[in-house]
């Protein structure tokens, strides 16, 4: 997933390469990057009005994070603070990203054409298409907000005695059961004014539904 996030002093770039590739009607106007990562509200709704667009921000409960991937694109997707598992190689760029200045992570950006069940198709900063999996962009999303709680679980992992998958079931439940209230955002919608309606809607449709029918099964 290294090679197809974007870094954030190209922001604008990325906007523009994916209103093309999504082939949404639009400016090609020259952007420049926002300042820091607390502006990038403010600048994808402003660059999205300047390019003819508009991007709206959306975010589902810790549950449905994989059902809102599922929906996504075209969208600018936020990576805050994304270090590699122990078992995976770096996916960081050592350049070029923000710096939040109370811990010092980054912040870098995925730019999703579309979505299937299990993976996101990118636009890479080459301009190429490519296939991220859905659970990588998910471990991504959520890493920051499972952090507090991670120490604990690991923890009582341990002490309980379980060991690989059963561990792994094991701390799955455990976030789902901590972290029940929490909200993932970091996902900007794009779209043409008045042309969304629908799609909004079967969107919003969708993610209820899908926590319906997990609700009833669990």
């Amino acid at each position: 997933m290294n090679d197809a996030l974007w870094q954030i002093t190209s922001l604008g770039d990325a906007l523009l390469a994916l209103a093309h590739a999504a082939r949404l009607p639009h400016q090609a106007t020259k952007l420049a990057a926002p300042l820091s990562a607390k502006d990038m509200p403010t600048w994808l709704d402003a660059a999205a009005t300047r390019i003819g667009l508009e991007a709206n921000s959306v975010s589902a409960g810790y549950a449905d994070v994989t059902n809102m991937l599922r929906q996504c694109g075209p969208a600018i997707v936020t990576l805050v603070g994304w270090t590699p598992s122990s078992d995976r190689p770096s996916r960081v760029p050592s350049t070029g990203a923000w710096d939040r200045p109370d811990v010092g992570v980054r912040t870098t950006v995925l730019v999703v054409l579309s979505a299937s069940r299990t993976h996101l198709r990118v636009v890479a900063p080459d301009l190429s298409i490519r296939s991220v999996l859905i659970d990588d962009v998910r471990e991504a999303l959520c890493r920051e907000v499972e952090r507090p709680v991670a120490a604990e679980i690991e923890t009582l992992i341990h002490d309980v005695g379980l060991h690989g998958r059963a561990a792994q079931r094991a701390t799955s439940a455990l976030r789902q059961q901590r972290l029940a209230d929490a909200q993932i955002g970091g996902v900007w919608m794009l779209r043409a004014p008045g042309h969304g309606e629908v799609r909004w809607s079967r969107w919003l449709t969708l993610l209820i539904g899908s926590h319906v029918i997990e609700q009833q099964c669990s």
